[in-house]
């Protein structure tokens, strides 16, 4: 018997299961070699106010001053991949309802980059992170000057699967964010002017959604929100420009 060609024909058969697992990871997820499907494109988050299940019933209250956050994503492989996170002023109807049209991004927001993991194509977890919105509540009657505009510290901020697969809109996204009520009262405008946080929280009690415990802090005036079944789609030639939090516009600062 010839002793080489059995260790020979060994090694051969050794060979194949190994080169069938290589080839398989190379091909889940794109391989990570392969960019991102989501890589170089620019997504924008729009929600309304049915989206939101936490708190119960303050939707429509959410909504007034909720921005569409825009999500431009870049990559190097496939799973290494970082979503720069910039908004944008909602385009609404004369019901406050969401319309399509041109967005124009929020220059007194700032921009953050964070880092995007996930399981497998197309499920996605951008954050939690921490981020500095600017939110403008408008007045009932026409007149900028009465607008009250803030720009609140959003903790916990977490999208989760909002992300496309392909052509096809996320159905299952969540947003998840806490804000301290000591940031947002001013938007309050029907409590006061400006309201107190302490009126915003009693406020919240007697509608079933009591401030909470502040993360960090233990401070009980901190309000956390859901949104569910939301997806993003994309803005093709749209872009996230950077904005700074100490060079942004003058016109940026609170007003209230």
């Amino acid at each position: 018997m010839n002793t080489r060609l059995l260790i020979q024909a060994a090694f051969i058969l050794a060979s194949f299961p190994l080169a069938a697992c290589s080839s398989g990871d190379d091909d889940t997820n794109g391989g990570d070699t392969q960019p991102s499907p989501w890589a170089g494109h620019t997504y924008t988050l729009t929600t309304t106010k049915f989206d939101w299940t936490e708190p119960h019933g303050l939707g429509k209250d959410i909504e007034n001053v909720m921005p569409v956050f825009m999500l431009q994503m870049t990559t190097t492989t496939g799973k290494e991949m970082t979503a720069k996170i910039g908004s944008a002023p909602k385009l609404v109807d004369q019901m406050g309802n969401p319309v399509a049209g041109t967005l124009m991004q929020d220059l007194c927001t700032p921009t953050i980059e964070v880092p995007v993991s996930g399981a497998a194509y197309p499920s996605s977890q951008i954050g939690p992170s921490t981020m500095d919105v600017h939110l403008l509540s408008k007045a009932t009657d026409p007149g900028p000057t009465d607008d009250v505009q803030v720009t609140a510290k959003v903790v916990n901020l977490k999208f989760t699967d909002v992300l496309p697969n392909g052509a096809t809109k996320s159905e299952t996204g969540i947003l998840e964010a806490t804000m301290d009520i000591k940031d947002i009262a001013p938007l309050f405008t029907a409590l006061g002017h400006p309201p107190s946080t302490e009126a915003v929280c009693s406020e919240l009690e007697k509608q079933g959604s009591p401030c909470q415990a502040c993360p960090g802090t233990g401070t009980v005036t901190c309000l956390s929100a859901r949104a569910d079944f939301i997806g993003a789609v994309e803005a093709a030639g749209l872009t996230v420009q950077t904005v700074d939090l100490n060079t942004r516009p003058a016109t940026c600062k609170n007003t209230f």
